[in-house]
């Protein structure tokens, strides 16, 4: 099993695709942290990989480690776990240090755009920040991209992949 949480618009084959909006044409229209402990409490079976883009950071910082924990908890051993998350140490050396976002492109990056419910930003992460959470429930780092979704046009953000290696 391959879970989309927070897919938004972006639907993708193969996935299992969760949303809290019911107008993106998600698979499952719900809190993608019920979602996530439904599977648990049911003993759902194992999943391979979890993606989530420009998801972690709408969550505050307890639901974001109870996310990161979520994940670790149905991932099976050596499963993968892709995040692409804008990274506050990013937005302050390439957007704002090298000149490259105007005020108002910082401001959007760092606290969402807010175009409905939901879409604000509640809480930041750093590589390192991020990195240490991740080890903590038992995640390596194998891969990171700078750019949205891996494409280098956005460098503020990251597509990170991290890989399930001992329990949580």
């Amino acid at each position: 099993m391959k879970l989309h949480i927070g897919c938004g618009k972006k639907i993708l084959d193969g996935y299992v695709n969760v949303d809290m909006r019911d107008d993106v044409g998600a698979d499952y229209v719900i809190d993608a942290l019920l979602y996530m402990r439904n599977l648990v409490q049911i003993r759902a079976e194992p999943v391979d990989e979890i993606y989530a883009s420009h998801f972690l950071e709408h969550l505050n910082k307890h639901d974001g480690r109870e996310f990161i924990s979520l994940c670790a908890t149905l991932l099976q051993p050596g499963g993968i776990l892709r995040l692409d998350l804008p990274l506050v140490d990013f937005v302050i050396n390439d957007c704002w240090k090298g000149g490259h976002c105007n005020q108002q492109a910082i401001i959007n990056i760092l606290y969402g755009i807010q175009r409905y419910p939901g879409d604000q930003h509640n809480y930041g992460y750093t590589l390192d920040t991020l990195n240490a959470l991740l080890v903590l429930h038992g995640f390596e780092l194998i891969d990171i991209t700078r750019g949205r979704e891996g494409k280098p046009d956005n460098k503020n953000s990251a597509m990170t992949a991290w890989r399930r290696v001992r329990e949580g």
